[in-house]
């Protein structure tokens, strides 16, 4: 690839070898002393470390959200079992579904929701 990139003289093909860098390495070995000031330690520490406020809050917030949904399917399924009978319980689902959950937890944006009013007003067939 370098080869292509770059246009030696015809002449430098005498003095260039491969490159072989393992016959260096026993001159050049660099070890470093851990007082040295430019290399850092093996184990960085990391108590002076603060994570961003928005990451902080994001992560509490996506907690919260997931302890919320949680307690909300847990006191749902606690009205259903509650309920007289079984016709009862499908009805209380039904409402429970339609009625409450898509509408005040999930909205639709504004422009997905002029899509839908426009879907629905219009008859298709």
């Amino acid at each position: 690839m370098l080869d292509r990139n770059v246009k030696r003289h015809a002449d430098d093909v005498r003095f260039v070898g491969e490159f072989d860098d393992t016959e260096d390495a026993r001159f050049f070995k660099y070890t470093p002393v851990f007082d040295d000031r430019d290399v850092c330690p093996k184990d960085p520490s990391y108590t002076k470390f603060k994570c961003p406020m928005e990451i902080n809050c994001k992560e509490r917030l996506k907690k919260d959200t997931v302890r919320y949904n949680n307690q909300l399917k847990n006191e749902i399924s606690k009205l259903i079992d509650y309920q007289k009978n079984a016709l009862e319980a499908a009805y209380f689902v039904n409402y429970v579904e339609i009625a409450n959950t898509s509408r005040t937890f999930y909205r639709l944006s504004k422009k997905e929701q002029a899509r839908y009013d426009f879907i629905m007003s219009h008859d298709f067939s």
